[in-house]
């Protein structure tokens, strides 16, 4: 099995789930999210980032993606 780095942490950890797997976890949390948008997180830190995320209001979450492409796509 292959493994990957959070993208938060920083930790190496092995895969247990596809990719398609994880992608459509994602899509269905941030639908109008892209491939391109995401860094790959380990169970902890996505929990951790969830709890935050439920935090934000509708224009936050838009705001804080329009930040995200703003400043990787310019």
């Amino acid at each position: 099995m292959s493994k990957y780095t959070c993208a938060n942490c920083n930790e190496t950890y092995k895969k247990v789930r596809s990719d398609e797997e994880c992608w459509k976890e994602f899509h269905e949390t941030m639908p109008e999210a892209e491939h391109d948008e995401i860094g790959v997180l380990c169970d902890d830190c996505w929990r951790d980032f969830m709890v935050w995320f439920k935090t934000l209001s509708k224009e936050q979450k838009q705001n804080m993606r329009d930040e995200f492409i703003k400043s990787n796509y310019q």
